[in-house]
């Protein structure tokens, strides 16, 4: 169990976190929309969150590792650090985010676009054998 689930869906004292850490938690179905503060956010190994809400505009960190997430949202500019190995429906990581520094998207066989260059503005990037067809 994390903080989400203590909250038992009462989320008026989150309202101002920055840094949301539920890891490991099999409970979390969502992050709620109203926790727009948020920086960081980690949420690895979260099997049954499929989403992440468009109006967390101030992410600067997500680790969705080995969740069930589909789609990440383009409004999440501020994105640097992006971790979303084992995402096995990803399929694209969005344009918008040019502030990105770290990348992690090893295996995740569904993933074909990535807007980057490994070698161009990323300190860190990570795939697996699948990255041969990503932008094509």
């Amino acid at each position: 169990m994390c903080i989400l689930c203590d909250c038992k869906g009462d989320f008026g004292d989150l309202m101002q976190l920055t840094t949301l850490d539920c890891s490991g938690c099999e409970t979390v179905a969502a992050i709620p929309a109203t926790l727009t503060k948020l920086k960081v956010l980690e949420c690895a190994g979260c099997v049954r969150l499929k989403s992440i809400p468009p109006t967390l505009v101030n992410l600067e960190f997500l680790d969705i590792c080995c969740t069930n997430v589909s789609e990440i949202p383009d409004t999440c500019v501020k994105l640097t650090g992006l971790y979303c190995v084992g995402c096995v429906k990803i399929k694209a990581i969005p344009r918008t985010f040019a502030q990105l520094n770290d990348l992690d998207c090893a295996g995740c066989p569904g993933l074909k676009y990535v807007p980057y260059s490994p070698y161009a503005t990323l300190d860190l990037f990570n795939c697996d054998d699948d990255c041969a067809f990503l932008n094509q």
